[in-house]
């Protein structure tokens, strides 16, 4: 008999319990509870396992919560993989002042890493929409790695933008890539390298371009370089404030040394001297073609002479005295041995005919 009165207290009590929110510790459940504990001297104990406990439960219900020993944290399995809720049996150390969250941890957070080695350690891709990312730091610096090894970086020195590679990093360069294709490199001697797609001229830009589009410019490809201003052609200067050029010459001893021929073509080809008027009685001897040894020595000359002493004359002698010489003078006479012509055929010293 009292078999049967249990029973049918139990299938009342069971019967209650699915039309009502049951209360432990209270006697008024919150109605959106279906339990509802309280206490203020105990707590709600769910179970306990070990890591591999926890992921050796078959087929895990969405929702299902466990305490895990072995992270001392609780884990909540989404309906597709277990999820852990804080870490290290801690309070959490997110905090929140006013509308900002931040993190009080004095070591590192880790994003995608459970062993972060900076303040911030991310482990995959970061997306910035819009906004400005600011480095505050006299020596602000971003460096690329390659398998935890320095490689390159950009770094803000002073009032500079310096950008590279890291010292030991000899086989790297500088490349800067356009439109897909790599165009400038830079190497670790500093050499420059430029591989442009323009030609030189008074439309295209070249290679590399110093000065404006729009006004005075120089242009370079890979076998040309043309001055201009604004797309028509202009003056090339070279040396304007002293010093020689030098072609196939490494030490140039004149303004323009060449080691080699110059061949001059065109309908209009000239080389032309340019020499100034003498004054006073100051005879001046330019301009001129000189013949020279390696180590200076003067083989012979062809010069203008320009003198206010008598008529200029054209002279050609060999060696280096004044004396030896043809001259021809500004009235078409000729002299051999004298630079003062008297007729058209001037000749001074011994003449012989065979």
């Amino acid at each position: 008999m009292k078999n049967l009165c249990f029973c049918l207290l139990i299938l009342v009590l069971s019967n209650f319990a699915k039309a009502q929110n049951i209360g432990i510790g209270t006697t008024t459940p919150n109605a959106s509870a279906q339990l509802d504990v309280t206490s203020t001297n105990k707590g709600l104990l769910i179970p306990r396992m070990t890591a591999d406990q926890r992921t050796a439960i078959v087929s895990p219900a969405n929702g299902l919560m466990v305490y895990e020993t072995t992270t001392g944290s609780l884990w909540v399995y989404n309906g597709t993989t277990w999820v852990q809720q804080g870490a290290g049996g801690s309070a959490s150390s997110w905090a929140t002042n006013g509308n900002n969250i931040y993190n009080s941890n004095t070591g590192n957070v880790g994003i995608g890493t459970t062993t972060p080695t900076a303040k911030l350690h991310l482990v995959g891709n970061v997306l910035q929409d819009n906004g400005t990312v600011t480095l505050n730091n006299a020596a602000g610096t971003i460096q690329f790695q390659n398998a935890a090894v320095d490689k390159t970086y950009v770094q803000l020195s002073g009032n500079n933008l310096r950008m590279g590679t890291n010292s030991g990093n000899n086989p790297g360069k500088v490349i800067f890539r356009m439109d897909g294709s790599d165009k400038v490199f830079i190497d670790s001697t500093g050499n420059v390298q430029i591989t442009g797609e323009q030609d030189a001229s008074l439309t295209s830009h070249g290679y590399l371009m110093l000065g404006s589009v729009t006004g005075s410019n120089v242009i370079f490809d890979n076998n040309e370089m043309m001055a201009r201003n604004n797309g028509a052609a202009n003056n090339l200067i070279l040396q304007n404030e002293g010093g020689n050029v030098g072609i196939g010459v490494a030490s140039p001893l004149d303004k323009l040394d060449i080691d080699g021929s110059l061949r001059l073509t065109g309908t209009s080809r000239q080389l032309k001297f340019e020499t100034g008027t003498a004054g006073g009685m100051v005879t001046k001897y330019v301009p001129g073609i000189s013949f020279i040894r390696p180590d200076g020595t003067q083989l012979g000359k062809m010069e203008y002479v320009d003198t206010v002493s008598f008529a200029n004359f054209i002279r050609i002698r060999m060696g280096d005295a004044v004396a030896n010489g043809i001259t021809l003078n500004s009235s078409n006479e000729i002299g051999m041995g004298t630079a003062d012509p008297l007729a058209r055929l001037h000749v001074r010293g011994t003449t012989g005919i065979d």
